[in-house]
């Protein structure tokens, strides 16, 4: 399967937590806290936790106790595991049958 460039690439919590080796609730903290880039959640508020490539990327290289060599490592980990957004079949409203 080949990657389309012009779809921006995420990561979920869960194979992001395994790249920087830290848990899920790591993550979690790490994000209500404002520590890290801010997640794109599907299903609103309690929605799976998504992050854009580009601003994990970005997040990384400023992270002053990582050494850069491992910067590289961890984008790599980062990058193999990324894909597009899955596709939502109905919003919330569609599945209580209201519309605005």
């Amino acid at each position: 399967m080949s990657i389309d460039p012009t779809v921006p690439a995420f990561i979920g919590i869960t194979p992001l937590s395994k790249c920087l080796g830290v848990p899920p609730a790591t993550l979690r903290r790490w994000s209500n806290n404002g520590v890290m880039p801010t997640p794109i959640r599907l299903a609103g508020a309690q929605g799976q936790r998504y992050w854009k490539i580009e601003l994990l990327k970005t997040w990384i290289a400023t992270m002053e106790k990582l050494p850069e060599n491992m910067q590289s490592e961890v984008w790599e980990g980062i990058a193999d595991q990324s894909a597009p957004l899955p596709k939502k079949t109905k919003t919330r409203k569609q599945e209580k049958g209201t519309t605005d």
